[in-house]
Order: C-alpha cells, then structure tokens, then sequence
C-alpha cells in the first residue's frame, strides 16, 4: 500500500501589526510556545468538530518549524493527508482557496499602554500568552481568527464587546493586583471572624 504524501506549507500564523476583528492584537515576543511545541496540534477553523460530517475529527495539521520573525510568527504545516479529512483542507490549501491560518491562545497578561495600540485597536494588547494550537481558516478576518483557551483548555466565547473588555482587563497587571488583594482583604476576614468566634487574639 502506497503511503499519502504528507504536502507542507508555510504559514504567517501571527502578526504584531495585525488588530483582529475582536479589536486588540497580540505581541508575538510574547507568545510562549513550549508547551505547543511538545504537542504542535492544528484543527481547521478552531474546531474539533468535523464541518462535513459534523463529527469528531482532531487534529489535521502538524505544526514544526516556529519562528518568531520581524513580520510574525511563521510555521509549516503537514496535513494528514492520510486521513480523508485532512486531505480535503491539504487540498484547499495547495490549489490557494484556503490561505489562512489563526492561533488559539492561554491569555497570561495585558496591557493598556497607550504606546502599544495600533489605529484602530479598541482594546488592550495581549502581551503575554500561552500557545494552545494553531488552525487553519477560511476566513482570516472574522471572529475565528483568533481562539481563547481558559486554563482548562476550554473554548471562550466572546459574544459582545463587554465580554472582551471584560475578559481583556482581567489579565492586566493593575487588575491582577486588585483581586490578588481582594482575596488576601477575604482570607483574612474569614481568619479574623474565625479567631473571634474562638476566643482568640
């Protein structure tokens, strides 16, 4: 039996002078990509989800070679051209209908430095994050073109604008700060209620 060719292609899979269509964008100095690099998984559109039989697909792309350059993030991509789904996007990719391709990223931290935003840039600049994995899209622009992980690895969906700002801001050094001292005020009224109901000083 004749083994599919596994077909490369090189993508620019982050940019710094990019605003997504979310309204900030990310620094690409600090994309941490360690983990990734130990399991470099792609998915197509950022789903698991196959789109033509509405199944479980995993991974369709392997990612090798990451550098971080003056224009972004580069990376080639080998399609699993094996597995007939994976041929179907390998495919699309050779003949140039599918040209894009989009991070899905940990959020670690923030910032509202004015001397980071670009024109058009609504929102902070991710400055630090981790890589989960990357995807090839078919429409680079939209909504898709950037994923959020929680640290369970579980799919954010930002539906609004206050959502983003929301989710955003609480990743700024300033906010972190704030709950870190909300949490210490909590633990020790929770300390202080307990020594008081024992008697204690």
């Amino acid at each position: 039996i004749q083994k599919a060719h596994a077909m490369k292609k090189t993508f620019v899979v982050s940019s710094d002078d990019v605003v997504n269509s979310y309204g900030f964008r990310v620094l690409t100095d600090g994309i941490e990509t360690k983990l990734f690099e130990k399991n470099p998984v792609g998915l197509f559109n950022h789903n698991r989800d196959n789109i033509f039989t509405n199944d479980y697909t995993g991974p369709i792309v392997q990612w090798s070679n990451l550098q971080k350059l003056k224009e972004g993030l580069h990376a080639d991509a080998e399609f699993d051209t094996d597995d007939p789904k994976g041929k179907v996007i390998a495919n699309k990719v050779d003949k140039g209908f599918l040209r894009g391709a989009s991070i899905g990223i940990r959020i670690i931290e923030t910032s509202e430095d004015p001397k980071l935003m670009l024109p058009g840039q609504k929102y902070p600049t991710v400055t630090r994050c981790e890589l989960r994995e990357i995807s090839i899209v078919d429409i680079p622009s939209n909504p898709n073109a950037l994923a959020l992980y929680d640290n369970d690895g579980n799919r954010i969906e930002l539906k609004d604008e206050t959502e983003v700002m929301a989710h955003l801001s609480a990743f700024s050094p300033a906010t972190q700060s704030i709950n870190n001292n909300m949490k210490k005020l909590s633990i020790t009224a929770g300390l202080t209620a307990l020594a008081a109901f024992f008697g204690l000083e």
